[in-house]
């Protein structure tokens, strides 16, 4: 490779004794300012300076938005693949190390220095190759393991995602086994409410019916007692009228007549009134049966009403009951949606390493190694070798 001086003093010195020489290169370096040998191809950018390598020419000119070629090459040869083993494209890339000036200063050295800056070159370079290969090894291990915490991250998703459907699917069905409870609850509760209410119509039925049959026993009742005082005053008076016609027996038959007219009429009023008694009697009886009746339909609603309040109760503790499942099955889904946000964090977490690891692995791709080039070519062994060479 071509490397650059440190000292630009020296260089210059040494550079005129030499201006003959240097005078033809400006011609040949003004040829490549342009093509695809020194920018790559495509590249149009300022122009090469005078006793400037192609090499620092292309590293004093890349810049970030020429990286969409992974650090390509300034040599035409290096835009095809492997040509390790073209020995003309070899000898090609090696005419292209260094200025005319350079090599002929190289041969100009002795063989004993020249053998020993080479044996220094290649034991730095095979120290150096081993280092970038062990950078390798890392990250291919890295990769690697990227891979593994990659499947790992998918099988959790996979089963963050086997939990979700599974909770979801519990969801609904628990949602459907409550909406079903919850439907035939109310539709007892309105059945209990109905017949309740149906109970309270007939209970209040009832009373007004017995209210009306006392009003009217009452009134029928009141009739026959006036009707009984009519006929004891009636009688009462006959009894007198009959005494007095005992006393006046000696009195007109007519009267007599009258009398026992009068006697037969209240006879068959008395008659007439037993029958009314009778029948007050027997209106009595019906409504003291309406009583029973009506008293044993009360005593049957009390009875329903307990057996309803007693159905109530038992569907409070159902309730109560699903209450608690649903308590359950509460705690259930939280700890399943804590277990589903763990698996998601150590996804985030996953994913992020990954990300990292791509990122430094780019980096490394594309800044990394010629970083390490540049630290080669600026190390304080490189200036030792080439004032060596000097």
């Amino acid at each position: 490779m071509d490397l650059r001086f440190s000292d630009s003093g020296k260089q210059k010195a040494d550079a005129e004794p030499r201006k003959t020489d240097a005078e033809p290169q400006k011609s040949s370096v003004g040829e490549k300012v342009t093509g695809s040998s020194v920018g790559g191809a495509g590249y149009d950018g300022p122009p090469i300076q005078p006793r400037e390598s192609e090499l620092e020419y292309y590293y004093r000119t890349y810049t970030q938005d020429r990286s969409t070629v992974y650090h390509r090459p300034p040599w035409t040869v290096m835009q095809g693949g492997d040509i390790s083993n073209d020995p003309s494209a070899c000898k090609e890339i090696l005419s292209g190390l260094g200025t005319p000036f350079k090599v002929e200063r190289a041969h100009a050295a002795p063989r004993e220095l020249r053998i020993n800056q080479l044996s220094t070159m290649l034991v730095g370079s095979s120290i150096m190759a081993n280092a970038i290969l062990e950078d390798y090894k890392v990250l291919s291990r890295r990769e690697e393991e990227v891979v593994r915490l990659r499947a790992e991250a998918e099988e959790l998703v996979k089963a963050a995602r086997a939990g979700a459907e599974q909770l979801e699917r519990d969801r609904t069905a628990f949602e459907k086994q409550k909406q079903t409870t919850e439907w035939a609850a109310t539709a007892e509760l309105k059945q209990v409410r109905t017949l309740a209410k149906l109970l309270s119509e007939e209970r209040k039925s009832w009373q007004e019916t017995l209210s009306s049959e006392r009003k009217s026993w009452k009134e029928s009742c009141a009739k026959v007692n006036e009707s009984l005082f009519r006929v004891r005053q009636e009688l009462t008076n006959v009894k007198a009228a009959n005494a007095a016609l005992v006393k006046e027996k000696a009195a007109a038959e007519v009267i007599a007549v009258k009398a026992q007219q009068a006697e037969a009429g209240a006879v068959k009023a008395l008659e007439e009134a037993k029958e009314a008694g009778a029948r007050v009697a027997k209106a009595v009886e019906e409504a003291k049966e309406r009583e029973s009746r009506s008293s044993k339909a009360l005593e049957e609603a009390n009875t329903e009403r307990t057996r309803l309040d007693k159905v109530i109760a038992s569907l409070q503790a159902e309730i109560q009951t699903l209450e608690v499942a649903v308590t359950g099955l509460t705690a259930r889904m939280t700890a399943a949606e804590e277990r589903a946000n763990v698996a998601v964090e150590a996804r985030d977490a996953l994913t992020s390493s990954f990300q990292q690891l791509e990122a430094d692995r780019e980096w490394m791709r594309s800044q990394g190694i010629p970083y390490i080039v540049q630290a080669i070519m600026d190390a304080p062994e490189t200036a030792t070798g080439l004032d060596l060479v000097k």
